[in-house]
């Protein structure tokens, strides 16, 4: 369904602290935590080629949200590049924030590689998945357009987008969608 590599070693060349692309260093690189917090900075290269998801496997525990291609993920970063004729990227993205995805409570809590292949989610076939995208994004913009709203108003839409995104990702054994391992084995 996916498959999962772990961010490593900065590249040769690259500019820590740079916020935008640049013509020497046009590809980001990302490190673990959240939002705008996990650009490292920016490279010459890049490890990544297609657009995947990242998943925080240090800190901000779980903490996943889609990449655009030609990026490197260091410092443990989790990638997980999708077999776009099983799972589109943005489904996967979506279904993440079901899944159960653990770690470790250590010094610093930690999420390993072998931790999310054991992860088994209900993957439905690709019209359906799209279906489901469409309507979550419409709730995602619904959700974040709350300017001029109360705060109850706020609420009840956060907890409405919850609740059809819980329905929308939830699947049972007799909805013949078998789970499948979030990891596949990498092609040669």
């Amino acid at each position: 369904m996916a498959t999962i590599l772990a961010g490593g070693d900065l590249p040769e060349k690259y500019n820590k602290g740079q916020k935008e692309p640049s013509e020497e260093f046009p590809y980001p690189i990302y490190s673990n935590g959240t939002g705008n917090q996990s650009l490292y900075g920016f490279a010459n290269s890049y490890r990544i080629d297609d657009e995947a998801v990242t998943i925080s496997a240090r800190g901000t525990l779980g903490w996943h949200t889609i990449r655009s291609a030609k990026f490197t993920p260091i410092v443990r970063l989790l990638t997980l590049i999708p077999d776009k004729e099983i799972i589109s990227t943005k489904f996967l993205n979506y279904i993440l924030t079901q899944a159960e995805l653990g770690g470790v409570q250590t010094g610093i809590p930690s999420l390993t590689k072998p931790m999310v292949e054991k992860v088994k989610i209900a993957i439905p076939p690709l019209n359906l998945q799209s279906k489901i995208v469409e309507i979550l994004d419409k709730f995602q913009a619904l959700t974040e357009d709350v300017s001029g709203l109360l705060p109850e108003e706020i609420a009840l839409r956060q907890k409405q987008y919850a609740y059809y995104r819980e329905q929308l990702l939830t699947f049972t054994a007799n909805s013949g969608k078998a789970s499948q391992p979030a990891s596949q084995p990498a092609s040669h």
